[in-house]
């Protein structure tokens, strides 16, 4: 039994649903795209107008569909956690 190859796939399955979630936070705020954070990731949505997207037909058997106009770009970073000793440490002058 290798308890960190099981910790690193929890790990890796929350960091999926977390990403899908944010995912989901832009579809739904597609008109007003704002920076955010998750618990691990700032996540910086972009908005821009797809300029081929009249060069593309997608059809639904005999309905046809239309692509959304813009791309969407989501810039991630992951959240770095601040040292311990540092927080301890933040009113403390430590001369050069």
């Amino acid at each position: 039994m290798n308890i960190c190859g099981e910790e690193e796939m929890l790990d890796r399955s929350f960091v999926n649903e977390e990403l899908e979630h944010a995912v989901r936070v832009v579809l739904m705020s597609l008109s007003s795209l704002q920076p955010f954070t998750t618990q691990h990731f700032s996540i910086f949505p972009y908005k821009s107008r797809w300029k081929r997207v009249s060069e593309l037909s997608f059809r639904r058997g005999h309905v046809k569909l239309f692509a959304y106009p813009y791309l969407i770009t989501l810039y991630v970073e992951a959240t770095e956690k601040v040292p311990p000793h540092t927080v301890n440490r933040a009113n403390e002058w430590i001369p050069p």
